[in-house]
């Protein structure tokens, strides 16, 4: 994996990571409310309370952004050689399961520890007992949240490489990726075509703020994620296929 050995690639996403705590803490707000300040640091990603976060996905999807789009743009002859080459293309593999794992948790950290400056004096802490704690407790329901913003990372990630190989602008792969992640949801739901219930927002905050959180309802958002990424993975595939067949020019 030698794009992890690169100084560029620790420093962007050390750059990424801060943003992302920044926007975090930003929408947390000097109001922490009272649960405790490791279940705080994550929940704005599921349940936001403040216009900053809807800035969230602004940073996973410029970080893919930032990684990807060379590849496939430089040239035409350049992204053959890359496709012909298993042992870069593995490389690029690695690079995309990795990077959301340390992305999510070096920006939870940051978010934390920002926290733990920013609230300053006695503290009263809460148990939480809502949302996903109420059925795995409290360490599982951290565990399970922090595992489910690397999906959401995932699914961002996956957005970005799809996109490279439907539009002919390296512009255009950022702008059409955040619009389908963030406000496709929303227009579908002023057309009354997507039902408030189905909003991602709506379905992430049961994970935070649901007094008796249901193993329905939990299903129900993995199932949203599971079908996200595998219809990310179909489609992709799926173009690779057919440009292999009509020319990557085409």
């Amino acid at each position: 994996m030698f794009i992890l050995r690169q100084r560029r690639f620790w420093l962007l996403l050390l750059l990424a990571s801060s943003a992302e705590a920044v926007l975090m803490l930003g929408a947390i707000g000097r109001v922490v409310g009272g649960s405790p300040l490791a279940v705080m640091a994550i929940t704005q990603q599921f349940s936001p309370i403040s216009v900053l976060a809807i800035f969230l996905p602004v940073v996973g999807i410029a970080l893919g952004y930032v990684y990807f789009t060379p590849a496939y743009f430089t040239s035409w002859r350049d992204w053959w050689l890359l496709r012909q080459r298993r042992g870069k293309i593995k490389e690029l593999v690695s690079f995309a399961v990795v990077t959301p794992v340390i992305y999510v948790l070096l920006s939870y950290v940051l978010t934390y520890l920002m926290l733990m400056i920013q609230v300053n004096g006695p503290y009263r802490t809460l148990p939480w007992r809502t949302g996903v704690s109420h059925l795995f407790g409290s360490a599982g329901g951290l565990a399970f949240l922090l595992t489910d913003a690397v999906l959401i990372v995932f699914s961002q990630f996956g957005l970005v490489l799809l996109f490279t190989l439907i539009v002919r602008k390296k512009w255009q792969v950022f702008i059409l990726a955040l619009t389908t992640y963030s406000v496709l949801p929303i227009f579908l739901f002023i057309l009354h075509i997507l039902p408030e219930t189905g909003l991602p927002i709506v379905l992430y905050g049961r994970l935070i703020n649901a007094p008796a959180l249901s193993w329905r309802a939990l299903g129900t958002v993995l199932l949203f994620q599971g079908g996200l990424l595998l219809g990310e993975s179909i489609l992709f595939t799926g173009l690779i296929v057919i440009k292999n067949r009509r020319g990557w020019q085409a």
